[in-house]
């Protein structure tokens, strides 16, 4: 088993080198995108680990309030454990994007070798396991995520790991498989509250299946139970002691659910022809996860179809004992577990409910009906698929060339995702790395006293997301303001994140476009701040404010670097206010 271990792996790194050598050779020298949330997610796990400070604080953004490590889409555990090792290993503070970049691009290899384990636990041949372990691996939806910069999101090794652990559990009935569920959902939850979540989603669903049609050890459930509600009850826990205060709710609604077209249907494949026969894929461009779903590939969809009519024919026949034997038990509980949990992504529960308990909830409206919940359907539905042609398709060589051609199918429909992809990163030269920021923006030739200022004020001013007042700002803006308070530790007096505080975020804005708020007199008063401004269009207020700065510091015609001192901007605007 190690040698075929070893070799998946390595079949799988040679993928990821076809592909994404530049970035494996080079980890800290590209940024993978900065539009969407790329930027801002680089930007909150390196200033925190090179600025490492407060262990649950993140002091980048919204100065001088901070935000709280855990809402701070930073990979959290990460974070904190490279925090703590770049106080020890200096190298690690100036790398951190190499880091990420590095952990991010090889965590297939792990999911590949971690679903070569499964088959082999469930005793599918060596030779159609090693294929469909790379193939599986390398058609996650999950490498999508870099492409929209939700990088937190894209360690695809979680389910399958959850899979493999609740597989032992039920075979073996060992206690310490509890544990080790037990920690890998709070380890999950604790780099994305999405990976904790779908983790227990599909434990709950496997519990749901047990409980209802087979037999149970009473006592092994409960322990797998609680494995599941302790880490859930911690990430509550660490949500009700959030030191900011004011977050907006999230209203739950159709906008992010998964639906047929975006598991079902590809966007990106070879085979799309095939489905354009039959399918409207105009459907696909009225759902936002459509930019990226959940394809579940060809093989997985011709498995749904010959399943559903060899169950029929055998049921007809009164040979159903003998196909849900052939099958396994432990198959069907998972796939009547995936299946759950994709109807979970589809929005059933808000559908059932309607708003009348789940939408009095707060917890609750940031995990339901979230399309990112398909991916433990993927994994579940690509592994029924592999056994379900290996144990009934396989008498001869004929049907086993058939077997192997079907899960080849998952590594050939992974191509068209990855060019895709390809064609997108790496998208930038990493301008949070301290050589690079310093060639590219000329810093050398700035000549200022960084330690004369407390904070960084970008213009455009940006104040995202889920705001009544949000101020978009633009790429270059967000790029060279965080790109500068990562080389410089200064904190920004913007908000980037997709709940940040309502109260904190006005008064850091009213900075700009209310400066007569009282309230600024006390969070910013005898304040020097660094204002660093782009070619770009800007509003009123902020023209009013470039108006009224005290000295140029540096300008090369795309950027310019100024500062204000905030008793006489307050002052200049009150007299510009009472004329």
């Amino acid at each position: 088993m190690k040698k075929n271990l070893l070799l998946v792996c390595f079949l799988q790194l040679l993928v990821l080198l076809f592909f994404y050598s530049d970035i494996i050779i080079g980890a800290n020298k590209y940024l993978m995108g900065i539009e969407h949330d790329g930027m801002k997610n680089y930007f909150m796990f390196s200033y925190y680990v090179k600025h490492f400070d407060q262990l649950f604080m993140h002091k980048g953004f919204a100065y001088p309030f901070g935000e709280y490590i855990f809402k701070s889409d930073s990979h959290p555990l990460l974070a904190i454990v490279f925090g703590v090792l770049g106080t020890m290993v200096p190298f690690i503070k100036n790398h951190t994007v190499g880091v990420l970049n590095f952990i991010m691009i090889l965590n297939p290899i792990i999911t590949a070798g971690i679903l070569y384990k499964i088959f082999y636990f469930l005793k599918v041949k060596s030779s159609f396991a090693i294929i469909a372990s790379v193939g599986i691996a390398s058609l996650s939806p999950q490498f999508l995520l870099l492409t929209v910069g939700h990088y937190s999101q894209v360690y695809s090794f979680f389910i399958p790991l959850n899979i493999l652990l609740v597989l032992k559990l039920f075979e073996q009935k060992e206690v310490k498989y509890t544990n080790k569920i037990l920690w890998l959902i709070l380890i999950g939850f604790l780099i994305h509250t999405y990976i904790g979540a779908m983790l227990v989603a599909l434990n709950m669903s496997i519990l749901l299946v047990q409980f209802f049609f087979l037999k149970m050890n009473r006592k092994l459930l409960m322990r797998f139970l609680l494995a599941n509600l302790l880490p859930l009850a911690v990430i509550i826990i660490l949500f009700l002691f959030d030191p900011i205060e004011g977050r907006p709710e999230f209203k739950i609604n159709a906008y992010h659910r998964a639906a047929f077209c975006n598991v079902f249907l590809p966007r990106y494949s070879d085979f799309h022809f095939l489905y354009d026969w039959v399918f409207d894929f105009s459907f696909q461009n009225k759902y936002k996860w459509s930019v990226k779903g959940t394809y579940i590939g060809l093989a997985s969809n011709i498995f749904i179809i010959s399943f559903f009519l060899l169950m029929a024919v055998k049921l007809f026949k009164k040979q159903g004992r003998e196909f849900f034997t052939k099958f396994g038990e432990i198959n069907f509980v998972l796939l009547s577990s995936g299946i759950l949990v994709l109807l979970y992504s589809f929005g059933l529960p808000t559908i059932v409910d309607n708003g009348f308990i789940l939408g009095k909830i707060p917890f609750a409206s940031q995990i339901i009906a979230v399309e990112r919940f398909s991916y433990v359907f993927y994994y579940v539905i690509c592994i029924s698929s592999v056994v379900f042609f290996y144990r009934f398709c396989n008498k001869n060589k004929f049907q086993k060339a058939f077997v192997f051609g079907i899960i080849s199918l998952f590594l050939f429909e992974s191509y068209a995702m990855h060019a895709y992809i390809d064609a997108k990163i790496p998208g930038r030269a990493n301008v949070l790395s301290e050589e690079i920021f310093d060639s590219y923006y000329d810093f050398d030739e700035w000549n200022i006293d960084i330690s004369e200022y407390d904070a960084i004020l970008p213009i455009p001013i940006y104040i995202r997301h889920f705001l009544p007042f949000t101020r978009g700002g633009s790429y270059s803006s967000e790029e060279l303001s965080m790109a500068l308070s990562v080389r410089t530790g200064l904190p920004l007096m913007a908000v980037f994140l997709s709940r940040p505080s309502v109260n904190n975020s006005q008064i850091v804005l009213n900075f700009v476009e209310n400066p007569k708020d009282s309230s600024l007199i006390e969070t910013y008063n005898n304040k020097r701040i660094l204002v660093v401004h782009t070619n770009e269009i800007n509003n009123k207020y902020e023209q009013d404010l470039i108006s009224n700065l005290d000295t140029v510091l540096f300008s090369n015609g795309k950027i310019i670097v100024s500062e204000i001192e905030t008793n006489s901007w307050f002052k200049k605007r009150k007299e510009d206010i009472d004329n």
